[in-house]
């Protein structure tokens, strides 16, 4: 296995993580947002 490919890998894990934390974000703020809302 080349380095070039691990690195890549190493890229799409990352960038896929950062996606799934910030939908979870976005999850929670709209959560929030609608508490505040009915308080």
């Amino acid at each position: 296995m080349s380095t070039s490919s691990k690195e890549s890998i190493y890229k799409v894990q990352i960038s896929t993580f950062f996606r799934i934390m910030g939908s979870y974000a976005e999850l929670m703020l709209s959560k929030e947002l609608l508490i505040c809302q009915y308080i």
